[in-house]
């Protein structure tokens, strides 16, 4: 079996106005120093996408080696995901949502940085974002690319600074399989959870500020017509997850990672039923009980912004526009009380 440097994992599911755009920006790639395979997994599209794309396989005469991989009924974003990475060989993951599509440079500018920091395992480029025409990422990086320890990768994570999306970034296929790492199925947020899961494994992050992929708007996505009270059971399933697994290594900016997305939740549970508004509720509570058990006072000062009468704070516009420096504020004084302790 041939070892590719890349492997592009690119799930297509009723996508045939865009298919064609995301197959020949993969096409047009200008790096040809290796080879590339691209794996399309055809997640049983009703609609003519996958035909599409084997069309234009059948004509293309590059250097890139497509392969198409079926399920054996529709299974949804993250098991065509996981698929695609059980059927890869390259030293890299890359992962292409079909209605997005490549920069002619995107391989080319992410794996010159690889081939200078061979020991990285995520080369992640910047995004253009068509709804708001602006890029993804604001980092005010003075070089041609940013390069972070674990430390400040999961800083500039928890305080989002960095997207939780696992497309556009050259990933480490040996990191992912070694760790058995895999989408969550049936979620429709499983990129915050993979990448929750991914970032703390590792040691060398590498950023580039150009943009090597367009997001695209489609009305039609998963995103743009799931209801409130769906998205937040979504939401209430990755909140499990990542109060499972609390980062006790890096807790102060973890718990008002954690903290922040609670409050985002407890603003959406307003408009669905008591139950749902009771599971937010009770993971709210577990969060400040975690952080009043471990002394972490400075941090539950904070976390009362998910309970009244403190919580009428947020009706402020200026609390609410500048929740974000208030995070920081809160995680430069934990740290201080920390290190005072």
């Amino acid at each position: 079996m041939m070892n590719y440097l890349v492997s592009i994992i690119i799930p297509v599911y009723m996508v045939e106005a865009y298919i064609e755009r995301c197959l020949t920006s993969v096409m047009h790639q200008t790096y040809h120093d290796s080879a590339i395979e691209c794996i399309l997994v055809d997640d049983g599209s009703p609609d003519k996408s996958i035909y599409l794309a084997q069309d234009m396989i059948s004509r293309y005469h590059g250097i890139i080696d497509f392969k198409i991989i079926r399920n054996d009924k529709n299974r949804g974003l993250s098991v065509s995901r996981n698929n695609g990475i059980e059927q890869a060989t390259g030293k890299y993951l890359f992962f292409l949502d079909s209605d997005d599509y490549l920069k002619d440079d995107c391989l080319q500018t992410l794996l010159e940085i690889a081939a200078m920091h061979p020991d990285a395992e995520v080369i992640m480029g910047n995004c253009l974002d068509k709804r708001v025409n602006a890029p993804f990422i604001h980092f005010p990086i003075m070089n041609d690319y940013l390069i972070m320890d674990n430390n400040q990768l999961l800083r500039a994570f928890y305080f989002e600074e960095i997207p939780p999306m696992a497309w556009n970034a050259l990933v480490s296929h040996e990191l992912v399989t070694k760790n058995h790492l895999s989408f969550k199925p049936g979620l429709i947020h499983e990129d915050n959870l993979w990448t929750s899961k991914l970032y703390p494994l590792v040691t060398k992050f590498v950023y580039v500020p150009k943009v090597t992929l367009i997001y695209e708007d489609n009305p039609s996505s998963i995103m743009n017509n799931i209801a409130i009270l769906n998205d937040l059971g979504h939401r209430i399933v990755i909140m499990e997850e990542l109060l499972k697994s609390f980062n006790d290594s890096h807790f102060v900016d973890y718990a008002l990672f954690l903290c922040i997305s609670l409050l985002r939740m407890l603003d959406m549970s307003k408009s669905c039923s008591e139950e749902m508004r009771d599971k937010v509720k009770q993971q709210r509570n577990q969060l400040t009980k975690y952080s009043l058990r471990h002394g972490r006072i400075v941090l539950v000062l904070f976390e009362l912004l998910m309970y009244n009468p403190m919580s009428s704070l947020l009706r402020f516009k200026f609390i609410r526009h500048n929740i974000d420096k208030i995070q920081r504020k809160t995680y430069s004084l934990a740290s201080l009380f920390i290190f005072l302790h």
